[in-house]
């Protein structure tokens, strides 16, 4: 029988995350029938370890059990009648959003997604990368887009050693934006050094101002051109000072807690922005031609090596549970994937 891991009630994954045997669906017209192959665990967001604790509100399931997962990628199994685009056997990426918000993720072993919903995967993006195609490169590309930062500018972001910090990295450099990034552990320096990254400064035993003048020194004595924020809280405030007069800055994340700290002279005398950027909200009032152009985007950067994921851990689907706890440990590598 398919399984599905299935939340119960919100609350602490511990308590709430079960794995349960499921009836395999079947695709109808237009529809195409998807055997999940693997699915990360989001974190950076939080947007899944959040639709568990039933704070997200891309995860409005209107009854239990339900089923989180917001990404992943499989191989087609059936389609219905009138489907023309893909075929049996192929791999793709379903495009969830839609869908998890009424509690029909993508951690179970089936799916059930309109044609439309799908994106076939190319044979020179791995399994691994192919898992995590949509939530951090449509949030690495929107994030640029709205920055529009100019070759030889900086941009700065903290939580540079996540994966997504890590595509942003890669994606800048391929562009020509320098990028000066803020890690909490010295250890990962040489790893993002290596990756592209033009500076790198360390938190650590540092006061949100100190932060800020080491971010302003590494970028040549000045202020950046932009910058986004996966932190909130005093890292906020960090970046705050370091930002150029009318620069903008984008939280895309919440990691240390629901507040974000500014500098209030900083938006007063200087106008700098800090607001917010969630890409499910972008994805949802982008036109049909406006994703097509975003997955392109993804599909050429990460076909050619220029936007890889950071890949940890693989866990199988019936021990999500030590898959979900295994993401929020600090320096545990890669994106955890269930299996």
């Amino acid at each position: 029988m398919p399984r599905a891991v299935q939340l119960t009630k919100f609350g602490k994954f511990e308590e709430v995350l079960v794995v349960n045997e499921v009836p395999k669906p079947e695709p109808g017209p237009g529809q195409v029938l998807i055997k999940m192959q693997l699915r990360p665990v989001v974190r950076t967001n939080p947007a899944d370890i959040f639709s568990i604790m039933g704070i997200y509100p891309g995860f409005r399931p209107e009854k239990f059990p339900a089923t989180p997962g917001l990404e992943g990628m499989g191989v087609v199994e059936s389609v219905g009648s009138g489907v023309k685009k893909v075929s049996s056997g192929q791999r793709v990426v379903p495009l969830l959003l839609n869908y998890v918000k009424q509690g029909n993720g993508s951690w179970q072993d089936y799916l059930v997604v309109d044609e439309k919903d799908v994106v076939i995967m190319p044979e020179n993006i791995s399994d691994e990368t192919a898992a995590q195609f949509v939530v951090n490169p449509y949030t690495v590309l929107g994030m640029l887009r709205k920055l529009n930062v100019p070759q030889g500018e900086y941009l700065a972001q903290n939580a540079a050693g996540s994966t997504l910090g890590r595509m942003m990295i890669q994606v800048c450099k391929a562009r020509g934006i320098k990028t000066v990034n803020v890690v909490r552990r010295s250890a990962q320096i040489p790893e993002l050094q290596a990756l592209g990254a033009d500076a790198v400064v360390s938190s650590e035993g540092k006061k949100p101002h100190e932060v800020a003048e080491a971010i302003r020194a590494a970028a040549g004595g000045k202020h950046v051109y932009g910058a986004v924020d996966a932190v909130s809280g005093d890292a906020s405030l960090a970046l705050s000072m370091a930002v150029r007069d009318g620069g903008y800055i984008y939280l895309y994340g919440i990691m240390e807690g629901t507040v974000s700290h500014i500098d209030a002279p900083a938006a007063l005398f200087r106008g700098i922005v800090f607001t917010g950027y969630w890409v499910t909200a972008e994805m949802a009032k982008a036109s049909s031609e406006e994703l097509d152009a975003w997955t392109g985007e993804a599909l050429e950067l990460m076909g050619k090596g220029l936007m890889k994921p950071y890949t940890g851990e693989r866990y199988p689907l019936e021990k999500v549970k030590e898959a979900v706890a295994k993401s929020q440990q600090p320096g545990r590598g890669g994106k955890v994937l269930l299996g």
